[in-house]
């Protein structure tokens, strides 16, 4: 019997030649395997292998003639606007903006007009394998590798344990915060898919991510409820199996583990208070900018002087300024208007949950998670320009 199927966004794949096999290769090992090939390689090399593929999938772009149409042909529009933010930054400041935010766009644009579903292929099995990972180093209480960051510290389970020395579980990732983010984003992708919710549900536990778990019942939830009566009864299995390895894992979890998750919604917590702190911080110092910092941003600025903000949008302020904000904002708001347009529930709620996220952590800081931002982006307008749907079906 099958229990669930996973069907991957995106109508088609506009290239399957030699050039697009090698990007979407180089783009995924410098972006979702630099963490772990951390430990024979350096950051230059990362940046090297990312550069590489840029060039040859934008080579690949520009000489394939009229084989088939962009992906989202909207998405010429954001890389206008983002060349021209990047190029006055550069002329006006004499500083290259090398935040994530930035450099996650033109990597997604060539991804999704080259091979976009093979790039989600590649991501599932990696997900995958995050979640043997991380399931090993919750019940070893050991990483799997530890990560170093550029100042020399150890990104090991001590510091990820805090006060409450709680052990919180990363896959594949240089943190936890990272693997949940990951998770979070290719269950958004996989668009109706309990299964995918389960797995960011268990990802979530291991890593001690309470937004994570919140985020994967609300979505599991929603999907359960919305789907038609055979996906339902198909979905079943998923549902029961979840809640006894859920219940299994709460019942021998220590006591400082269920403290930590249950005082996520307590707004006295010390960690909600100190994520006001970094909100009105980050305030005052955007609003003190300079007219040229206040359009542009001052990138790196804020990470020197308070170590982040806990929110997207106020580092993207901080970063990129207001033309780098508007480029996110923009595509939420695009992703809202569509969502409300088709009258698609579940669309509308990712959308609604995109901006809770970024408000409350970090959520599309690193390359890894901006970059899935933006082929969510793509996917979502692809699919609504798309008479067609494609029925290519993955079977977990």
């Amino acid at each position: 019997m099958s229990i669930g199927r996973i069907q991957l966004p995106f109508s088609v794949s506009v290239s399957r030649g030699g050039a697009g096999t090698v990007t979407i290769g180089l783009l995924y090992a410098a972006i979702y395997l630099k963490d772990w090939a951390s430990q024979w390689l350096s950051g230059t090399t990362a940046i090297v292998v990312l550069t590489t593929g840029l060039l040859i999938g934008a080579l690949a772009l520009l000489t394939r003639g009229k084989v088939a149409r962009p992906i989202a042909t909207s998405g010429w529009v954001i890389i206008a606007v983002f060349s021209a933010a990047w190029l006055l930054t550069l002329a006006t400041k004499g500083v290259v903006n090398m935040s994530s935010y930035y450099i996650a766009i033109p990597c997604a644009f060539v991804i999704v007009n080259l091979n976009p579903r093979r790039f989600i292929q590649i991501l599932l099995v990696h997900l995958l394998i995050t979640l043997l990972i991380a399931a090993y180093e919750y019940f070893s209480g050991q990483y799997f590798f530890i990560y170093q960051a550029d100042d020399g510290t150890d990104l090991d389970e001590k510091l990820f344990g805090g006060g409450l020395d709680v052990f919180r579980a990363k896959g594949m990732f240089q943190g936890p915060l990272s693997a949940v983010a990951f998770a979070l984003w290719i269950a958004f992708l996989m668009r109706g898919s309990v299964p995918i919710a389960a797995a960011l549900f268990l990802c979530a536990f291991f890593a001690s991510g309470r937004l994570g778990m919140l985020t994967s019942t609300v979505l599991g939830g929603y999907r359960l409820l919305a789907g038609r009566a055979k996906s339902f009864q198909r979905n079943l299995p998923w549902l029961f199996g979840v809640v006894l390895v859920a219940a299994f894992l709460f019942k021998y979890s220590d006591e400082n583990r269920i403290q930590f998750i249950s005082s996520a919604l307590d707004l006295e917590n010390d960690q909600n208070v100190s994520r006001v702190y970094f909100w009105l911080t980050s305030l005052n110092y955007y609003f003190s900018y300079s007219p040229l910092d206040f359009l542009f941003g001052n990138y790196g600025f804020i990470l020197k002087q308070e170590g982040g903000t806990e929110n997207d949008f106020l580092r993207l302020l901080l970063d990129c300024g207001l033309v780098g904000f508007g480029l996110y904002a923009g595509a939420i708001v695009v992703l809202i208007k569509q969502a409300i347009r088709r009258r698609d529930r579940e669309d509308l709620l990712i959308a609604l949950l995109i901006i809770g996220l970024m408000n409350i952590f970090p959520f599309v800081q690193s390359l890894s998670s901006a970059l899935l931002f933006w082929v969510y982006f793509f996917a979502t307008v692809d699919r609504s320009s798309s008479p067609r749907r494609d029925a290519n079906r993955l079977k977990p």
